[in-house]
């Protein structure tokens, strides 16, 4: 498996490590912006045992030394300070979209799709949190290649083997995130979800609502093409739905001052949606440099947020 990918933007990576990918609320096995010192607890590594007291867990209590010692002991452990930082990767049919350029034809999947910019944001955050030493886990929703499980040894290496093989088709369809292999857990991760949000209904929406329900603390990175953000189109031209595959002519003369009116309204619906759910949301344009948004980001995330959680 590849250990460097193409896709990642080294000077954004530079200029974002001493920011760090912090977690904004306490998520399991993680304390906002902080790797702890290990401590007692519910963990994996045995550290001791001591004497039982009142209100202990008696899961916890070890049986074996009360057969040899007629005495209740209780096992403490070393808790884990990582966590698992899960990408969901919108590669549907409409992140195959490539930017419009003068003479060329809309819709064509080509080099500089929003997959493209997408895979370079993972690629990035994903180096970013292993050096932080947290482990990723690449979920991908889509027609193409799956994600998997987060791995503690070489899960980054997975992840850029996944981004090289990624291509984009299909919808995101009723329970998309389940299909990705998202698992439907209580423990709490760092999740970042980057797309285009293109929804046919509220799928989109529903699946972001079960991602607060767990308690997950979740970042949006809503991407968008320049063209389709500022109308940068021709006055006519036949378009192509990316994920219905429906043609039609459409004169746009006229249209721009309609159409940026109703791309305000859905961008403000999307913002107040996160916030409501207390999700970091950030639009990006696919042809944004990393570097022009992504330390205001992490600087943002780093400040304590409303209620005492970050």
């Amino acid at each position: 498996m590849p250990q460097r990918s193409r896709f990642v933007d080294a000077r954004a990576l530079g200029r974002a490590r001493p920011l760090g990918l912090t977690a904004r609320r306490v998520v399991d096995g993680y304390l906002a912006g902080h790797h702890g010192s290990p401590q007692p607890g519910e963990g994996v590594e045995l550290l001791q045992f001591r004497a039982y007291e009142p209100g202990d867990d008696l899961r916890r209590v070890d049986w074996r030394a009360y057969a040899r010692s007629d005495r209740f002991f209780v096992r403490e452990s070393e808790v884990e300070r990582d966590i698992v930082v899960r990408f969901v990767l919108d590669a549907t049919a409409s992140m195959g979209v490539a930017e419009f350029a003068s003479g060329g034809q809309r819709g064509d999947a080509a080099a500089g799709t929003k997959l493209d910019a997408a895979r370079g944001i993972v690629a990035t955050l994903g180096v970013l949190a292993d050096r932080q030493g947290d482990r990723v886990a690449l979920h991908v929703i889509g027609d193409g290649a799956r994600g998997g499980r987060a791995a503690r040894l070489g899960g980054l290496s997975m992840v850029f083997s996944q981004l090289e093989s990624i291509t984009a088709g299909g919808r995101w369809g009723d329970r998309g995130l389940a299909r990705a292999g998202l698992p439907p857990r209580r423990r709490r991760d760092l999740v970042v979800v980057v797309s285009d949000l293109y929804q046919e209904a509220d799928e989109i929406e529903t699946d972001l609502g079960r991602l607060a329900a767990v308690g997950h603390d979740v970042v949006v990175l809503h991407l968008l093409h320049r063209s389709e953000y500022e109308f940068l189109l021709p006055e006519e031209g036949v378009f192509r739905d990316a994920e219905t595959g429906e043609l039609r002519v459409v004169s746009t003369s006229g249209l721009r001052a309609e159409y940026l009116a109703r791309r305000d309204t859905e961008l403000a619906a999307w913002q107040r949606l996160c916030q409501r759910r207390g999700f970091t949301y950030q639009r990006v344009l696919s042809d944004e440099s990393m570097v022009d948004w992504l330390p205001r980001l992490l600087q943002r995330r780093r400040t304590p947020s409303r209620g005492g959680l970050r």
